[in-house]
């Protein structure tokens, strides 16, 4: 994911909050001085950022056949976007 200004969403390098357009129009100078509202939205991005996704080799067919090779028997998939079952199978099953 990268990092973008937590006030406008622009993309930005990682080291700031606020892209500098934002910077300018909001007089956001030492972080100290901001104002709560914009303190709240740096807090809010900076949650953004620290979060972490796990995702199995089974999320990502393509990542399980980089280890892999093709995939295994015990690669399982969910079928019932459509309203019908919905229940988890295996390839072996379609």
């Amino acid at each position: 994911m990268r990092p973008v200004c937590c006030i406008c969403g622009k993309p930005i390098t990682v080291r700031f909050w606020v892209c500098a357009a934002c910077e300018r129009a909001y007089h956001l100078g030492d972080f100290r001085d901001w104002p709560q509202w914009a303190k709240e939205l740096k807090a809010s991005e900076e949650r953004e950022r620290r979060r972490v996704e796990v995702l199995t080799l089974s999320d990502c067919p393509v990542a399980e056949r980089m280890v892999y090779g093709e995939l295994n028997d015990d690669a399982w998939h969910y079928y019932g976007d459509d309203d019908s079952e919905n229940v988890w199978h295996t390839e072996i099953d379609d």
